[in-house]
C-alpha cells in the first residue's frame, strides 16, 4: 500500500485529557443549549439504513460555518446535537458521552448500506475518508480543541443511531501565543479540498512512489500533537527535510539554501540557527537551550517554533493542493514550492507575524529560480528517493 495515507491511529477512550478553563466553560454552555434542542433534530443529518462515520470537535468557530455535504463523500455540521439511545451511552460513560454531545461541529462522512448492523470494510472506509477531512483541517489552520477529537462508526436503522467503535485522537497543542484561533468556513472548505486531493493521490499512485510524502504527512500531524517545544521544532524540522531531500553529509548547507525556494534566500541565518535546535533535540544536547533559564532564548524559541510549522504546514498544503509538476507524472516538490506564493517573516513591536505575499508562477526555465531548481536537482525529485 505505498500510495496509502494511514492517518495516525485512533487512540482509546481511556486516557482523558484536562480541558483547557475558557474551552471548557464555553463546552458546557454549548452542552447545555444543545440538549435543549429537540431530538427530530439532532440526527436528521443520518438518514435510515445508513452507516456512517464522523469526527467530533469542541472548538472554537468564526462566522457563518457551512452545513451539509460540503465535498464527495465529506458533510460538516455545526450547532447540531448528536444523541444515541441511553444504552450506548452507558457503553460509552459518561465523560465520553458528554465529549460527544458537546462538540459543536462534526465532520461526517456517510453511505447508504445493506449490512448496516455489521461493522465492516465499510465503516473502515468511512472512518478513512472523514480522517483525511481531519487531516486537511490540520493543513489548514493551527486551531486546537478542548477535548480529545472522538471518532464515532455505526449506523442508523428504525430511526435510532447506534454505535459500532468509538474511539478519539489527541489534542493538537494550542498554539503559544496564538492559543485558539477560530476556525472559519474558509479553513473548512479548504480543509474539505485538501482531503479530497489527499485522496487523489492515494488512488493515482504517482510514478516513483508517494510513500516519502505520506511520511511527511503523518510526522506534521504527529507532531501537531507534541508537548515539548524543542521536539516539535525538531519534527517540523524533520517534515522540511522530507520535502528537499537533502544529501547525505550535506544536510545543514542544504536545509539553509533549498528552503529558498519556500521563503527566498535572504533567510539562510534563521534557517541556520532552526536546524541547529533541530540538530541539538536530534543528538541529545537540549541543555544547550533549557540548561540555565533564559528568557530571550525561550522566546527565541517560541519564534522559531512559529515560523518553523509554518512553512512545513503551509509547503505540504501546497503540494497536496498541486502534486504534479511538468511534463513527468513524478512529484516535483521544490520546483512546486518555489511557484505562485512565498512566506515572508518579519518582526513587529516584539511579535511574530507569517506575512504571505503572492506572485506570478515560474513560467520561464530562463529566469533565475527555475536555474536554481535545476542546478539543485538536475532529475525530478521521487518522494521514494
Amino acid at each position: 500500500m505505498d500510495a496509502v495515507y494511514i492517518p495516525i491511529g485512533i487512540k482509546s477512550r481511556q486516557n482523558m485529557c484536562n480541558d483547557p478553563a475558557d474551552l471548557r466553560r464555553r463546552s458546557a454552555l454549548n452542552l447545555k443549549g444543545l440538549r435543549e434542542m429537540s431530538a427530530s433534530k439532532s440526527v436528521s443529518w443520518i438518514d435510515d439504513g445508513e452507516k456512517y462515520a464522523l469526527i467530533g470537535l469542541s472548538v472554537k468557530t468564526e462566522g457563518n460555518i457551512p452545513h451539509g455535504i460540503i465535498a464527495p463523500k465529506l458533510w460538516i455540521v455545526a450547532d447540531a446535537q448528536f444523541e444515541f439511545p441511553s444504552h450506548w451511552k452507558e457503553w460509552l460513560g459518561t465523560t465520553r458521552t458528554e465529549e460527544v454531545e458537546g462538540s459543536n461541529l462534526f465532520l461526517l462522512s456517510k453511505i447508504k448500506s445493506e449490512q448496516p448492523d455489521i461493522l465492516d470494510r465499510e465503516n473502515q472506509t468511512l472512518q478513512h475518508w472523514v480522517s483525511l477531512f481531519y487531516v486537511g483541517l490540520l493543513l489548514a489552520s493551527t486551531f486546537s480543541t478542548a477535548h480529545k477529537p472522538v471518532v464515532l462508526t455505526g449506523s442508523r436503522r428504525n430511526g435510532e443511531v447506534d454505535v459500532r467503535q468509538q474511539g478519539d485522537f489527541e489534542i493538537p497543542v494550542p498554539c503559544e501565543f496564538r492559543r485558539y484561533p477560530a476556525l472559519t468556513a474558509t479553513d473548512i472548505e479548504t480543509g474539505a479540498r485538501l482531503a479530497g486531493k489527499i485522496a487523489k493521490i492515494e488512488q493515482t499512485r504517482p510514478a516513483g512512489g508517494a510513500s516519502r510524502f505520506f511520511r511527511v504527512l503523518h510526522l506534521y500531524q504527529e507532531t501537531r500533537t507534541t508537548a515539548d517545544i524543542l521536539e516539535r521544532v525538531h519534527q517540523y524540522s524533520r517534515c522540511i527535510d522530507g520535502l528537499i531531500l537533502p544529501k547525505v553529509g550535506e544536510t545543514k548547507r542544504q536545509f539553509k539554501s533549498r528552503t529558498e525556494l519556500f521563503i527566498e534566500p535572504r533567510y539562510h541565518d534563521l534557517m541556520g540557527e532552526i536546524y541547529d535546535v533541530r540538530s541539538a533535540v536530534e543528538h541529545l544536547h537540549e541543555n544547550r537551550y533549557l540548561g540555565e533559564f533564559d528568557r530571550e532564548v525561550r522566546l527565541d524559541l517560541l519564534k522559531k517554533e512559529a515560523i518553523v510549522e509554518h512553512i512545513a504546514r503551509t509547503s505540504i498544503a501546497r503540494i497536496v493542493e498541486n502534486p504534479y509538476c511538468g511534463r513527468t507524472s513524478r512529484i516535483q516538490p521544490l520546483s512546486l514550492i518555489s511557484g505562485r506564493c512565498q512566506e515572508l517573516i518579519v518582526r513587529r513591536s516584539g511579535a511574530i507575524r507569517l506575512i504571505r505575499r503572492c506572485r506570478s508562477p515560474i513560467s520561464s526555465r530562463n529566469s533565475s529560480r527555475t536555474r536554481c531548481w535545476v542546478r539543485l536537482s538536475p532529475q525530478p525529485v521521487s518522494f521514494n528517493s
